[in-house]
């Protein structure tokens, strides 16, 4: 499905840029254009909410798929493809830029031990903030920790029972967002597992659905519905703030209305596939997309070690000098060199890995 690495494309591109642009020059002078810029670009944090849609749907329909497998096979197998497509690039990420983190007596161990363990969303707990340029790792923990659990869920449901439970989680959500909000403030109710599984669930929503026969207009209706409970949590819920996350209606209500929206956008981009796979195999946007993972593993560290090497003399007197433009050429230089930097990392170190995958080989999908 050439589109969905086009989607892929489309989530992590958001993300460089938000990085890029907003969160490193949040606070700096860059005159009303380059303002401008950083307020548009500042919606580009969303691509971690399109990734967890994804993600949902991609790791529901092959669970959907496997679960009349033996629960030994069924476990082992997905547990083990997991672990060839995810482990070796994140270790070497981890490893790599702590070591270089060390040397320049920036390290931050507790984090360190918390993304070890898949915990860096929760590394507070344990003493360690979230460093950068290592703060990404926070997201993939959570779909990790959603690992351990998912495939036990959907072992015990067929499609049309998964349909009703990611529903339930749906309704949850708000309210467990809500209460955290309340009880430990913004930034748990933002990055804790249990405050993030809406995303996950709608992906794994619509899995389910192409899995009960449905036909390609009840997809787009579907696609409808969801599209029109984000306009509608976005305009009821406005005048309460659910814009930002510094309020409680936002805390509990601004991530089910993203959610809402990309899984409308992703089942719309399915109920079409036949029409624009052809055209998306073609696009940029679909090999940046099978390079994403290793894009987001990467693409703070590129950042920091540019401005370190740079200076004062480089990339900082170009963007004080002229900001916008220095800002955009500081975004393009990085995004090319990541954008290299992980093509070489899959050719020369997770194909290795892929390579191993087809002996845990799972049945055909099926539906959809």
């Amino acid at each position: 499905m050439p589109e969905l690495d086009a989607v892929r494309g489309v989530a992590v591109l958001l993300v460089v840029v938000y990085h890029g642009l907003f969160w490193s020059n949040q606070h700096a002078d860059v005159g009303p254009a380059g303002r401008a810029l950083l307020d548009a670009s500042k919606v580009g944090w969303t691509g971690v909410n399109l990734f967890f849609v994804l993600s949902g749907f991609l790791i529901g329909g092959v669970l959907l798929d496997t679960r009349r497998l033996p629960a030994r096979e069924y476990f082992g197998v997905f547990y083990a493809r997991r672990a060839l497509r995810i482990l070796p690039l994140y270790y070497l990420v981890l490893v790599v830029v702590s070591g270089l983190l060390a040397a320049a007596g920036e390290i931050n161990a507790p984090f360190f031990w918390a993304g070890v363990f898949y915990l860096s969303n929760h590394a507070d707990a344990f003493g360690g903030a979230a460093g950068y340029p290592l703060g990404v790792l926070w997201s993939l923990a959570i779909e990790e920790q959603f690992y351990l659990v998912w495939p036990l869920v959907v072992w015990g449901c067929g499609p049309r029972r998964l349909i009703l439970v990611c529903g339930l989680v749906c309704l949850a959500e708000p309210v467990a967002r809500g209460a955290a909000f309340r009880a430990y403030g913004e930034d748990v109710a933002f990055s804790a597992t249990w405050g993030r599984l809406d995303g996950l669930a709608l992906g794994a929503m619509l899995a389910a659905v192409l899995r009960t026969g449905a036909t390609r207009r009840r997809v787009l209706a579907l696609a409808a519905v969801l599209a029109g409970g984000a306009v509608a949590v976005a305009v009821v819920g406005r005048p309460f703030g659910v814009a930002t996350r510094t309020t409680l209606a936002g805390a509990a209500l601004q991530t089910s209305c993203l959610d809402l929206f990309y899984a409308g956008g992703l089942a719309a981009t399915l109920a079409a596939g036949s029409r624009i796979g052809p055209r998306a195999a073609g696009l940029p946007l679909r090999s940046v997309g099978r390079v994403s993972y290793g894009v987001y593993l990467t693409h703070q560290t590129v950042f920091w070690l540019t401005d370190r090497l740079a200076g004062p003399a480089g990339l900082d007197a170009l963007r004080q000098a002229y900001p916008t433009a220095g800002m955009l050429v500081r975004l393009l230089a990085v995004g090319a060199v990541t954008l290299v930097l992980c093509r070489l990392l899959f050719r020369y170190y997770e194909a290795w890995w892929l390579r191993r995958k087809p002996a845990y080989t799972v049945p055909a999908p099926v539906g959809g």
